[in-house]
């Protein structure tokens, strides 16, 4: 990434998408999930940037990338039920 692109990058991240925690949120239902679920599309964002013809799409981009990744998290989940020792809680 040449250095005008990695400005750009840097801008948006800093305070062009301020609206993208919350839509982590709304993804993930949870606010520690929701920051990672945002620090890794960003992470993902950064490393397709070669990829990314339009700039001004890039919040959406994000976006995208976060739905598919939460997806992806949401289908790696446990779904068994698994044997306990005790029943906690009740």
């Amino acid at each position: 990434m040449d250095q005008a692109a990695e400005r750009v990058f840097r801008d948006f991240v800093a305070g062009g998408a301020a609206s993208l925690p919350r839509t982590a949120y709304l993804l993930v239902g949870d606010r520690h999930r929701a920051e990672d679920l945002l620090q890794t599309a960003l992470v993902k964002t950064y490393l397709a940037w070669h990829r990314i013809r339009d700039p001004g799409a890039l919040e959406s981009y994000v976006r995208r990338t976060m739905a598919t990744t939460a997806t992806s998290w949401w289908r790696r989940r446990p779904y068994r039920e698994r044997p306990v020792d005790q029943i906690v809680g009740g």
